[in-house]
Protein backbone atom coordinates (compact mmCIF):
# COMPACT_ATOMS: atom_id res chain seq x y z
CA UNK A 1 0.00 0.00 0.00
CA UNK A 2 2.29 2.21 1.00
CA UNK A 3 4.62 3.84 -2.22
CA UNK A 4 8.30 4.71 -2.11
CA UNK A 5 8.80 8.29 -1.88
CA UNK A 6 11.28 10.69 -2.30
CA UNK A 7 11.63 14.19 0.15
CA UNK A 8 11.90 17.36 -2.43
CA UNK A 9 15.41 18.60 -2.41
CA UNK A 10 15.57 22.19 -0.97
CA UNK A 11 16.42 23.26 -4.55
CA UNK A 12 15.69 21.96 -8.02
CA UNK A 13 17.88 23.53 -10.83
CA UNK A 14 16.51 24.02 -13.80
CA UNK A 15 12.75 23.96 -13.34
CA UNK A 16 10.31 27.04 -14.34
CA UNK A 17 6.91 27.41 -12.70
CA UNK A 18 3.53 28.21 -14.83
CA UNK A 19 0.47 28.26 -13.38
CA UNK A 20 -2.13 25.44 -13.85
CA UNK A 21 -5.54 26.42 -14.28
CA UNK A 22 -8.23 25.15 -12.14
CA UNK A 23 -11.83 26.00 -13.22
CA UNK A 24 -13.28 26.97 -9.45
CA UNK A 25 -16.42 29.62 -9.11
CA UNK A 26 -13.98 32.03 -6.67
CA UNK A 27 -9.93 31.60 -5.57
CA UNK A 28 -9.88 29.58 -2.16
CA UNK A 29 -5.99 29.61 -1.75
CA UNK A 30 -2.25 28.29 -3.41
CA UNK A 31 -3.25 26.52 -6.52
CA UNK A 32 -1.03 23.77 -7.79
CA UNK A 33 1.70 24.87 -10.02
CA UNK A 34 3.06 23.39 -12.98
CA UNK A 35 6.86 22.98 -12.91
CA UNK A 36 8.02 22.18 -16.02
CA UNK A 37 11.17 19.65 -16.56
CA UNK A 38 13.26 17.76 -18.98
CA UNK A 39 12.68 14.38 -16.82
CA UNK A 40 9.38 12.70 -18.49
CA UNK A 41 7.98 11.18 -14.87
CA UNK A 42 4.90 12.48 -14.08
CA UNK A 43 4.87 13.24 -10.42
CA UNK A 44 3.10 15.45 -7.47
CA UNK A 45 5.11 17.52 -5.34
CA UNK A 46 2.90 18.21 -1.70
CA UNK A 47 4.46 21.05 -0.22
CA UNK A 48 2.54 20.87 3.35
CA UNK A 49 2.38 24.28 5.44
CA UNK A 50 1.95 24.91 8.79
CA UNK A 51 2.09 21.91 11.31
CA UNK A 52 1.61 22.44 15.34
CA UNK A 53 3.74 20.19 16.68
CA UNK A 54 6.06 17.23 14.97
CA UNK A 55 4.13 14.24 16.53
CA UNK A 56 2.66 11.45 14.29
CA UNK A 57 2.18 10.74 10.84
CA UNK A 58 1.32 12.96 7.57
CA UNK A 59 -1.13 10.77 5.93
CA UNK A 60 -1.88 11.52 2.55
CA UNK A 61 -4.68 10.03 -0.14
CA UNK A 62 -4.61 11.05 -3.72
CA UNK A 63 -7.95 10.54 -5.60
CA UNK A 64 -8.79 10.58 -8.73
CA UNK A 65 -12.65 10.38 -9.19
CA UNK A 66 -15.68 12.40 -7.10
CA UNK A 67 -17.31 9.30 -6.20
CA UNK A 68 -14.12 8.36 -4.06
CA UNK A 69 -13.28 11.49 -2.72
CA UNK A 70 -12.78 11.70 0.95
CA UNK A 71 -13.57 7.81 0.98
CA UNK A 72 -11.44 6.21 4.00
CA UNK A 73 -10.96 2.87 1.98
CA UNK A 74 -11.12 3.56 -1.60
CA UNK A 75 -8.85 6.08 -3.17
CA UNK A 76 -5.85 6.40 -6.18
CA UNK A 77 -3.02 6.41 -3.58
CA UNK A 78 -2.08 6.84 -0.67
CA UNK A 79 1.55 7.31 1.74
CA UNK A 80 2.12 8.17 5.09
CA UNK A 81 5.42 10.08 6.31
CA UNK A 82 6.89 10.94 9.72
CA UNK A 83 6.49 14.69 10.84
CA UNK A 84 9.66 16.03 10.93
CA UNK A 85 9.20 19.94 10.01
CA UNK A 86 7.05 22.40 10.67
CA UNK A 87 7.17 22.41 6.78
CA UNK A 88 7.51 19.25 4.44
CA UNK A 89 7.53 18.45 1.14
CA UNK A 90 7.25 15.27 -0.29
CA UNK A 91 7.40 13.51 -4.00
CA UNK A 92 4.81 11.24 -5.77
CA UNK A 93 6.26 9.80 -8.84
CA UNK A 94 5.09 7.76 -11.17
CA UNK A 95 1.37 9.26 -11.42
CA UNK A 96 -0.97 8.99 -14.29
CA UNK A 97 -1.83 11.81 -16.54
CA UNK A 98 -5.42 13.05 -15.29
CA UNK A 99 -7.34 14.80 -12.80
CA UNK A 100 -6.61 14.79 -9.03
CA UNK A 101 -7.56 15.99 -5.21
CA UNK A 102 -5.25 15.55 -2.17
CA UNK A 103 -6.91 15.17 1.16
CA UNK A 104 -4.24 15.03 3.94
CA UNK A 105 -4.35 14.48 7.82
CA UNK A 106 -1.70 15.37 10.56
CA UNK A 107 -2.31 12.03 12.22
CA UNK A 108 -0.57 13.61 15.15
CA UNK A 109 -1.79 10.15 17.19
CA UNK A 110 -0.73 7.67 14.79
CA UNK A 111 -4.62 6.12 14.80
CA UNK A 112 -4.89 6.38 11.30
CA UNK A 113 -8.30 8.09 12.02
CA UNK A 114 -8.96 12.12 12.28
CA UNK A 115 -9.89 12.32 16.28
CA UNK A 116 -13.06 14.52 16.87
CA UNK A 117 -13.55 16.12 19.72
CA UNK A 118 -15.53 19.51 21.16
CA UNK A 119 -19.50 20.32 20.66
CA UNK A 120 -21.24 16.47 19.89
CA UNK A 121 -17.85 15.67 18.71
CA UNK A 122 -17.68 17.16 15.63
CA UNK A 123 -14.85 19.29 15.88
CA UNK A 124 -11.41 17.62 14.05
CA UNK A 125 -8.85 17.62 16.77
CA UNK A 126 -5.91 16.84 14.19
CA UNK A 127 -4.88 19.05 11.13
CA UNK A 128 -5.84 18.80 7.82
CA UNK A 129 -5.92 19.89 4.16
CA UNK A 130 -7.04 19.95 0.83
CA UNK A 131 -5.24 20.74 -2.53
CA UNK A 132 -6.16 23.94 -3.61
CA UNK A 133 -6.57 25.04 -0.01
CA UNK A 134 -10.56 25.61 -0.47
CA UNK A 135 -12.92 27.68 2.35
CA UNK A 136 -13.65 25.17 5.13
CA UNK A 137 -17.38 25.82 5.89
CA UNK A 138 -19.66 23.45 8.35
CA UNK A 139 -18.74 20.62 5.54
CA UNK A 140 -15.82 18.96 3.84
CA UNK A 141 -15.20 20.39 0.20
CA UNK A 142 -15.75 18.51 -2.74
CA UNK A 143 -13.96 17.32 -5.46
CA UNK A 144 -14.29 19.79 -7.86
CA UNK A 145 -13.45 22.46 -4.99
CA UNK A 146 -10.07 20.36 -4.98
CA UNK A 147 -9.38 18.84 -8.11
CA UNK A 148 -6.45 19.97 -10.85
CA UNK A 149 -4.44 18.42 -13.61
CA UNK A 150 -1.95 16.96 -14.84
CA UNK A 151 -0.40 15.72 -18.07
CA UNK A 152 2.10 13.42 -19.08
CA UNK A 153 5.48 14.18 -18.30
CA UNK A 154 4.61 17.03 -16.24
CA UNK A 155 5.32 17.25 -12.50
CA UNK A 156 2.76 19.66 -10.55
CA UNK A 157 3.64 21.37 -7.38
CA UNK A 158 0.62 21.20 -5.08
CA UNK A 159 0.42 23.76 -1.90
CA UNK A 160 -1.81 22.90 1.31
CA UNK A 161 -1.66 24.19 3.95
CA UNK A 162 -2.63 22.47 7.24
CA UNK A 163 -5.87 23.46 9.05
CA UNK A 164 -6.17 23.24 12.78
CA UNK A 165 -9.80 24.41 14.37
Amino acid sequence: MMKKLLFLPLIILGLSLSVVSCKKDEPNGEEPEVVDSLLLNTKILIEVEGFENLDGNLAIAIYNNSETFNSETEFYREAAFTVSADDMSVVIDSMDAGTYAISILHDEDESGDMEMGGFLNLIPQEGFGFSNNPVIGLSEPSFSDCKFEIEEGQSVSVPITLIYM
